[in-house]
């Protein structure tokens, strides 16, 4: 009995040897990957694994596939796949390609496995499975940081000088690095309870004109798509009201009176020759001339500076001459004269 049992297991291992002989030898190519293992990094999107017969074939083989997961699973490390290649005659080389699924975790090296089953025309052979490594590409050591925005720095706002007195005078604040714009309010108090936009631009300067009489204060800041500062210190500038200076040339020949409503002033009457009338705010006011051969009113732009009103009696046009002074003279500007 123990010799009849003996017996039995060495047969069929005979038999199982001569069957895959047999096999092997019966003329079927064999079709394999081309080495057991093969690796590659987790960000490289795909990995593509060579089939090969070992021999061209007449016939078309086919061979089926489909991928095992390991320490790598499908899904969240690679794409399970599965199917059919197919040779056709002549042919000894196909590939199975597997998507590659990348994280940014840091992880170990993680593995699944391509295994080939049920050929036609064709026997598997030496190598019928491969063990895909895949090689973490994370750095382990990788630090995040926070995003931090640093706050532009305010510009600086000079003082301004307007110590000629007129209406005219250039605001400057410091130039501050890779500003993009900056943004110039203007109001009439400190608080800035209703500014007004003077300037927006790059240059870090402006220059104000026809500026009206009263304090003006200013503030600048940095305005800009990717950053904008806080508002800069103030500064402030007076106009002074800018005063025109009126005399009257009589050449009527007996005596003339005048007044410029509004000033303050009131009327005035002069003997012939040149007169002082008075000082006021530069700007329009309506005027009446009397004399005894008759009068005449208008309105005229008083501006800024001394200037002559010149009356006489006749029918031609009189004129307001420019009053010249230390400062040079004004311009000339044109008004009623009277008539008889």
């Amino acid at each position: 009995m123990r010799k009849l049992l003996l017996v039995v297991p060495v047969l069929l291992a005979l038999v199982g040897l001569a069957i895959v002989g047999s096999a092997r030898g019966n003329g079927l190519p064999e079709v394999g990957f081309q080495s057991a293992s093969a690796g590659a990094s987790e960000d490289a999107g795909q990995i593509d694994l060579v089939v090969t017969l070992s021999a061209s074939s007449t016939l078309t083989v086919a061979v089926d596939y489909a991928t095992v997961e390991g320490t790598a699973l499908a899904g969240q490390d690679f794409v399970a796949v599965s199917g059919t290649l197919v040779f056709i005659p002549g042919t000894t080389q196909e590939t199975v390609s597997v998507p590659l699924l990348n994280d940014t975790l840091p992880e170990q090296d993680k593995s699944f496995t391509v295994i080939l089953t049920s050929t036609q025309g064709a026997v598997l052979g030496l190598y019928p499975s491969v063990t895909v490594t895949l090689t973490d590409d994370d750095d382990p050591y990788r630090v995040f940081l926070p995003l931090v925005i640093v706050p532009m720095p305010a510009p600086v706002l000079y003082p301004i000088d307007n110590s000629d007195g007129d209406t005219s005078y250039l605001v400057t604040w410091s130039d501050v690095y890779m500003a993009e714009f900056y943004e110039l309010q203007e109001d009439d108090t400190p608080a800035f309870s209703t500014p007004v936009e003077s300037y927006f631009g790059y240059e870090a300067f402006w220059y104000a004109t026809g500026k009206r009489a009263g304090t003006h204060f200013y503030r600048v800041r940095v305005n800009g798509t990717m950053a904008q500062s806080g508002w800069s210190n103030i500064q402030q500038v007076t106009v002074p009201t800018q005063m025109s200076s009126v005399y009257v040339q009589n050449d009527t020949g007996g005596t003339l009176c005048y007044e410029v409503y509004g000033t303050g002033v009131g009327q005035k009457c002069f003997a012939s020759g040149l007169h002082f009338y008075g000082n006021f705010a530069a700007g329009t006011y309506t005027w009446h001339a009397s004399a005894g051969c008759g009068s005449a009113s208008g309105s005229l732009d008083y501006p800024v500076g001394g200037y002559i009103h010149q009356f006489w009696c006749g029918t031609t046009q009189g004129a307001l001459v420019p009053f010249e002074d230390a400062s040079g003279p004004a311009s000339r500007l044109m008004a009623i004269g009277s008539s008889r």
